[in-house]
């Protein structure tokens, strides 16, 4: 029986999740189920392909030979931008299947020479057809019919970014300061850019019908040939697009529907596509710039050209109207009705611009218009619901959260790492306060999200510091957008966008722009400590940011200014802290605390009642709304309800031990070492033997593994100081006891400190590098940053599921049902004979004397529900 469409799509998005593609994975959740290749779809793809009535220009004879080496640069190129998790392409192969090779020195030679082939044009026209023979799928466009989007194939896909990573720079300097499609941050800069100045001037935003796929490929080969700083791109553009490119109609089982073929324009999903079109639409750009005068300033995002001038629109009217001319000769088709003219100032247009945009079938808009997928205008109402409706698009992101299919260490890291950042652009392009009601509903969203992920209800008001704050601040990093990334984000892109900014406006900020950076920047300046305030105008007035951010470069301005406000807000917070609170903030703010949050996947994750347990741990949440809220102990559960990982839980703390002890036992092994687990020596009172007896080539090592829940009364007095301090003692108390013995032996003793939070202790971290980089030279299988996270990964599945299984005992212990419920011989047990200071370390249990200050509740109970006293 064949899976439902969300089904399908939830499991794909898992199965590249697992494979450490979650950017991709969030994309397939975001995205539409495609439509069916219907006959009316088929004639729609048919009609965006017309055929072609020029020859295409010949190759320039002194067209280079470009060599591609099988180095690092070409294993970082395939790394980062072939092995992405992409679809394949007619053969199957995908980028993931060539990571093997790489680590293959033959291997790689061959691919690079392969590669190297197809860049320079030298396989012959059957191996060109095989390789550029690219499934065609039809994407629903927001308004109306369909988009052609080409899947090529991935040795193709390197050879094309090979050859671009080398002009990169050359190729956005030709473009110019108008065309913002290659530009670093170009969306956001341009839509920044016009927002500031369509407050003064009148606009024109301007559609191509099927652009991309109606461009004349004569001209669009001969506008690369006439740049002979582009050189290295002439072969491989030659070889693709000097004859037809077949394009295959398939269905869901893969059979072939129908061939169609590329004769005009560039194929939509290529790498060469963007950079080659806008060579194309560059004349075209700078001849209506020149017509319309030197007033008129063009912002232009691949084929999205925003046309601004005086506010009569009269050399704006000027400008589109030769913008459409030279268009139509390249073979496109100007849209009016997807055009229009934009005066936000609230001036009228010229009887000559009026009547341009009546010919042409242009609206006028004087409220709000989306432009680069921005909302703006003087409209705060159809602005907000604009952003509003963009929001909301994520509906299906956080359904697909929720899904049977979805693994809840899955989702959570798609909510961290894609799901939060997914409106990082609205946010980057908004001015302050103008798309609050779309940032207020994510946040809502979010936070559902995270609470679900935890175990939990949702709960509006559980947006707390905690949740929001960044992993090495003990958080959980789900930032929150309202007031918070939106300051700094805007700030960000503000900086970058200030060099085009003054630019266009060379007057300065218009007022409500300048009034938003104004206000940002006195909040911002309240929020980060002093180390950022170097990164901040030396005032607040609009104008000297426009000229700070035009003539300092900040990298990674809004990373620079959160971090230095959530290290500001956690180091205020610890000033009004209790010891236990510090303890616990410290505890999950120590290295390694916050790593199976976020490190990639590299064995199964953990089940979803242990990630949840390990959430309520990390947020001090209780396991259930109705656990008990006494320990049997006597201690108050109430604001310490994991004081139960201070006791033992009967066998369960030994489970865990062995269980850590086995996974190092396992990547001992793996890295190509030896390694001997000591059985266990109960009936040896001073337990004189080690857990591990590990040889790594000529050193041996003796390791001894202890867990140690540094919250516990016993550790709060150390924990609180720092991260680690508790496994400072814990560690010198190992070292007394088995020091001389390794010392007599000639090995390195190792004390292994894990702490319940996760953290692990200097020699631990220690050892773990020892382990990997003796994997790196001795295996053939685990690199060392492999190995690294592997025994990492591994080590806190079974922590944090060793955890659960003693609070588990530990609350069942707790739990007065047992003894209440009047069944026959059920006795109360024995009070504890043994104090609350009780450590974890399943082979340093010292019983002391009683120092209970109340009676377990289970004989606190009304009398009627006491147990029945058993006879003799």
């Amino acid at each position: 029986m064949p899976q439902p469409a969300a089904t399908r799509i939830v499991k794909r998005a898992v199965g590249l999740a697992l494979s450490n593609h979650a950017s991709r994975a969030a994309t397939a959740l975001y995205q539409d189920s495609l439509p069916e290749l219907t006959q009316n779809i088929q004639h729609q793809l048919a009609r965006l392909h017309p055929p072609s009535s020029s020859l295409p220009p010949l190759l320039p004879p002194n067209a280079p030979i470009s060599p591609v080496l099988p180095d690092d640069k070409f294993i970082r190129i395939w790394k980062t931008k072939i092995a992405t998790g992409a679809a394949a392409g007619t053969s199957g192969f995908t980028g993931d299947h060539g990571l093997p090779l790489l680590d293959d020195s033959h291997c790689l030679r061959a691919l690079a020479l392969l590669v190297q082939l197809i860049r320079n044009g030298q396989l012959n026209d059957r191996c060109r057809e095989l390789l550029l023979a690219s499934p065609l799928i039809a994407v629903n466009k927001a308004t109306t019919g369909v988009r052609p989007i080409a899947i090529g194939e991935s040795l193709y896909k390197m050879a094309a970014t090979h050859a671009l990573t080398e002009i990169e720079n050359e190729a956005i300097d030709i473009l110019g300061h108008d065309q913002f499609a290659l530009q670093p941050g170009g969306p956001e800069v341009a839509s920044l850019s016009i927002k500031a100045a369509l407050e003064t001037l009148t606009g024109a935003s301007t559609d191509l019908e099927n652009a991309f796929n109606t461009l004349d490929r004569t001209a669009m080969l001969q506008a690369l040939y006439n740049q002979p700083r582009l050189a290295p791109l002439w072969r491989i553009a030659h070889w693709t697009y000097s004859q037809p490119v077949p394009l295959l109609l398939l269905d869901n089982t893969g059979f072939l529907i129908r061939t169609l073929t590329s004769q005009t324009g560039c194929l939509q999903g290529e790498p060469l596509s963007s950079l080659l079109f806008c060579l194309a639409l560059k004349p075209a750009i700078d001849a209506a710039k020149l017509t319309g005068g030197p007033d008129v300033k063009v912002v232009a995002i691949t084929d999205d050209v925003t046309f601004l001038g005086p506010p009569d629109g009269t050399a704006v009217s000027i400008a589109v109207e030769s913008y459409k001319t030279a268009t139509a000769r390249l073979g496109m088709n100007f849209q009016g009705a997807k055009s229009s003219f934009i005066t936000f100032h609230q001036q009228p247009l010229s009887p000559a611009a009026t009547t341009f945009a009546i010919n042409n079938g242009m609206r006028t808009e004087a409220g709000c218009c989306i432009i680069g997928g921005t909302p703006m205008g003087p409209d705060r109402a159809r602005v907000q619901a604009e952003a509003l409706r963009i929001a909301q698009k994520s509906h299906h992101f956080f359904t697909a959260l929720q899904h049977e299919s979805m693994p809840i260490p899955v989702a959570d890291r798609l909510l961290r790492l894609c799901g939060v950042p997914r409106l990082n652009y609205l946010a980057r392009v908004g001015l302050l306060g103008e798309y609050e009601d779309a940032l207020l509903f994510f946040d809502e969203k979010v936070s559902d999200a995270a609470q679900a992920q935890a175990g939990l209800p949702p709960d509006p008001t559980a947006t707390t510091s905690q949740q929001s704050a960044p992993l090495r601040n003990a958080g959980f990093a789900f930032r929150t957008y309202h007031n918070d990334i939106s300051l700094f984000s805007s700030l960000g892109a503000f900086s970058q966008a200030a060099p085009h900014i003054l630019r266009i406006c060379p007057q300065g900020l218009p007022p409500t722009f300048a009034a938003s950076i104004q206000t940002t920047l006195q909040l911002v300046r309240e929020r980060v400590g002093p180390d950022a305030l170097s990164s901040l105008p030396p005032d607040n007035l609009p104008d000297t940011a426009l000229h700070f951010y035009s003539t300092t470069t900040f990298t990674k301005l809004q990373r620079l200014l959160s971090s230095s406000a959530a290290n500001r807000a956690a180091a205020l917070s610890l000033q009004t802290s209790s010891p236990a609170e510090a303890a616990r903030y410290f505890a999950s703010s120590s290295p390694c605390a916050s790593s199976w949050l976020a490190d990639p996947f590299s064995v199964d994750p953990m089940p979803d009642e242990v990630h949840a347990a390990a959430c309520k741990l990390r947020r001090n949440q209780p396991l259930c709304p109705t656990a008990p809220t006494t320990c049997y102990c006597g201690t108050d559960l109430s604001n310490d309800p994991w004081h139960v990982l201070s006791h033992k839980g009967g066998p369960e703390a030994l489970r865990r031990h062995d269980a850590c002890v086995n996974v190092l036992e396992d990547w001992v092994h793996r890295a190509g070492g030896q390694a001997f687990v000591e059985p266990r020596q109960d009936f040896w009172e001073d337990r004189r033997r080690p857990d591990l007896r590990v040889v790594l080539g000529a050193q041996s090592y003796l390791i001894d593994v202890r867990i140690t829940h540094p919250t516990a009364a016993c550790w709060v007095p150390h924990a609180c100081q720092g991260p680690l301090r508790a496994t400072i003692p814990a560690s010198n108390q190992k070292r007394r006891r088995f020091d001389a013995l390794a010392a007599a032996e000639g090995s390195v003793f190792i004390p292994f400190i894990l702490e319940t939070y996760g953290g692990f202790a200097d020699e631990a971290r220690t050892f773990i590098n020892t382990i990997a980089r003796f994997a790196n030279s001795h295996s053939h299988v685990w690199t060392a940053s492999q190995a690294r996270l592997g025994m990492r990964s591994a080590l806190h599945k079974e922590l944090f599921r060793g955890n659960l299984r003693v609070a588990h005992a530990v609350l069942q212990r707790c739990n007065p049902m047992r003894y209440a419920s009047g069944r026959l011989r059920c006795t109360a047990p024995r009070p504890p004979t043994y104090s609350t200071r009780e450590d974890v370390d399943s082979d340093d249990d010292t019983p002391s004397p009683p120092q209970l200050q109340q009676l377990p509740h289970f004989q606190q109970l009304p009398r009627q529900l006491q147990p029945t006293p058993q006879p003799p």
